[in-house]
């Protein structure tokens, strides 16, 4: 498997797994978790 296939399958798992938890933690009313990791995650995607 080539390393740029490899960086784009995690990159997706990632995704998946930022889009999940975003909607557990609102979902548990964790409004101030689910803001806080939407920014944890938007500042370290546009580095």
């Amino acid at each position: 498997m080539n390393e740029q296939l490899l960086d784009e399958l995690i990159q997706m798992d990632t995704w998946d797994w930022w889009k999940s938890q975003l909607f557990v933690l609102r979902e548990q009313s964790e409004y101030a978790e689910a803001e806080a990791l939407f920014h944890e995650f938007k500042i370290s995607a546009d580095s």
